[in-house]
């Protein structure tokens, strides 16, 4: 589940409690609608999804407190030493937290292409980037509408 661009220069500056990502799950309930097929595709390609059910939901302060700040503070701590740049064969990896880092979330891409990019507060310039949550944090989330 993505969210919006990061501004490297904020992350960078701001304070956890003013930061961008700090303020997004502190203040902000989500809307949680979630549809499911009975059968696969494969067993019928007109399959309908019906409607399994609604949830309201926000961030565990402790959740927020933890993995998220932890995000934060290993971006920030990266952000001060320079992200590390290097050409791969399909384009340019970095070391920000991947999907791997906490379990909870993650920084990777969202742009429209590799020529989408943002400056880095260092001047180095990247594809511009947006935090996640991972997969399985929202599908442990919606699983309690079984």
């Amino acid at each position: 589940m993505s969210f919006e661009q990061i501004d490297f220069h904020r992350w960078l500056n701001d304070a956890w409690e003013d930061s961008q990502l700090y303020e997004k799950f502190e203040y902000t309930k989500y809307l949680f609608v979630v549809f499911q097929y009975d059968e696969t595709e494969k067993e019928n390609k007109n399959r309908e999804p019906y409607l399994k059910g609604i949830m309201l939901w926000n961030m565990p302060e402790v959740v927020i407190e933890h993995e998220l700040k932890e995000l934060w503070k290993t971006t920030k701590a990266i952000l001060e030493e320079g992200v590390q740049l290097t050409p791969v064969r399909n384009g340019v990896s970095n070391n920000l937290p991947g999907a791997s880092f906490n379990g909870i979330c993650h920084i990777r891409p969202k742009a429209r292409d590799g020529k989408d990019q943002v400056e880095l507060p260092d001047g180095q310039r990247i594809t511009k980037q947006c935090y996640w949550l991972n997969r399985e944090y929202i599908a442990e989330i919606v699983k309690e509408l079984s």
